[in-house]
C-alpha cells in the first residue's frame, strides 16, 4: 500500500479552496440585521443626549434670570421693592415673542416675627421662572431674605 504524502502547500491549498467559497445570503442578512441595530441604538443615544443637554441648558438659564433678578432687587432701595413680571425672556434675559421663553415673578412680603421665620424689619422675597418643556411646564423658585 502505497501512502501519498501531501507537502504542507498543497494541503492549505486544499483546505483553502473548499473553505473560502464567501458569506452566504443568510450570513450577510444576520451581519446586516446587526449592523442596522446598533446604528439604530447610537442614533437613539445621540438624539437622547442632545435632548438632555437642551434641558439643561434651559435650566441653567433659568437659573441665571433668577439669580439676576434677586441680585437687582438687592441693589434698590428696600421701601422700593414691589411685586412683579416680566416675560416673554429670552435665556439671556431679552424680552422675546412667544417661541421659547421664560417667564419670571418675584414677590416681596414683609416678614413678621413667629418662630422660624426673619425677624421683623426683613422681607422675604421670592423669584420664581416658568418656562415649557416638551412634556410639559417647568419651574423653579429661588427665596432670599432682605433687609432695611
Amino acid at each position: 500500500m502505497a501512502v501519498k504524502w501531501l507537502s504542507a502547500r498543497k494541503r492549505f491549498s486544499v483546505i483553502a479552496s473548499s473553505s473560502s467559497l464567501g458569506f452566504s445570503l443568510i450570513e450577510a442578512m444576520i451581519a446586516l440585521t446587526i449592523l442596522i441595530f446598533m446604528l439604530m441604538t447610537i442614533g437613539y443615544l445621540l438624539v437622547s443626549t442632545l435632548e438632555t443637554t437642551a434641558e439643561a441648558r434651559r435650566l441653567t438659564a433659568a437659573v441665571a434670570l433668577a439669580q439676576d433678578q434677586i441680585e437687582r432687587l438687592r441693589s434698590i432701595p428696600y421701601a422700593n421693592v414691589v411685586n412683579g413680571s416680566d416675560g416673554p425672556l429670552s435665556e439671556s434675559g431679552e424680552l422675546i415673542g412667544p417661541v421659547r421663553y421664560f417667564n419670571r415673578t418675584w414677590t416681596a412680603a414683609a416678614s413678621v416675627d413667629p418662630p422660624g421665620i426673619p425677624p421683623v424689619g426683613t422681607s422675604t422675597l421670592a423669584v420664581q421662572v416658568q418656562w415649557g418643556e416638551k412634556d410639559g411646564p417647568r419651574q423653579i423658585q429661588f427665596r432670599t431674605i432682605l433687609s432695611q
